[in-house]
């Protein structure tokens, strides 16, 4: 099986979980989907209508994903215990923008990259 088959199998069994776990949270990962994918650049690099956030490390750069984010917000609304967190369509919005940075993106995987000199 090839790579996009795989993405494409694996995009959808998510979409279905989610309908099955509940509507409300389907109804976020849908929308947070398509707010990231409307506010991302169309392809790997390119700059969004939000500016990316990155820091400089010498010769290293961080760069937050927006699905690295995502993930820090689940977290710190988990230990914060942020009542308007608890809501599934909220939950649904963050997993929507996870999922959209995760599998549109073929670098998602790059944190912190080398620096072109």
């Amino acid at each position: 099986m090839n790579n996009k088959r795989i993405k494409k199998i694996s995009k959808t069994s998510i979409w279905i979980a989610s309908i099955l776990i509940s509507l409300q949270s389907t109804l976020g990962m849908i929308l947070g989907y398509f707010l990231a994918k409307k506010l991302s650049g169309e392809k790997t690099g390119e700059q969004g209508r939000l500016k990316s956030l990155g820091f400089n490390f010498g010769n290293y750069k961080l760069h937050f994903h927006h699905w690295f984010l995502g993930v820090a917000i689940f977290i710190a609304s988990y230990f914060l215990d942020i009542s308007f967190s608890s809501h599934p369509i909220f939950f649904g919005g963050i997993g929507g923008m996870v999922v959209h940075g995760v599998f549109d993106y073929h670098d998602w995987h790059k944190v912190i990259a080398k620096k072109n000199k």
